[in-house]
């Protein structure tokens, strides 16, 4: 794993191909990348892509405005949630694409990319 440990995460992010990292040992995948596996302490670790299928495990919705940076200003409300991966893995992210006030904890959601000024983001939509 490279010292940057982010690098192959928003590389695979950019080819709209997230990937994560996974263990060559025990087979489980983890995020945040880090250079071993929290669940055996293997250090044989490589990037692989994810389904990019999920539930929303929890969430919040943003409705006040908060910080210096403008952009998200613009959005709000919107929903900050932590998503679990079939994989296991659970991260945060945004669910875009439908009402913040229908978004429920076990609501299912796919991976999707977004815009934004600061470059290309993972965003989750309820799944069809």
């Amino acid at each position: 794993m490279t010292l940057d440990r982010t690098s192959p995460f928003w590389q695979s992010v950019d080819a709209r191909a997230m990937a994560l990292p996974r263990c060559g040992d025990c087979g489980r995948f983890h995020f945040y990348p880090r250079p071993v596996c929290p669940e055996c302490w293997s250090d044989d670790l490589a990037w692989q892509p994810v389904g990019g299928r999920g539930a929303v495990w929890s969430y919040t919705v943003v409705r006040f405005a908060h910080g210096a940076h403008e952009g998200w200003k613009t959005r709000i409300p919107y929903v900050v949630a932590l998503i679990e991966l079939e994989e296991g893995v659970r991260m945060m992210g945004n669910v875009i694409d439908c009402p913040v006030d229908s978004v429920r904890a076990g609501m299912a959601v796919e991976l999707a990319y977004r815009e934004y000024e600061d470059g290309l983001i993972p965003v989750f939509l309820p799944a069809g």
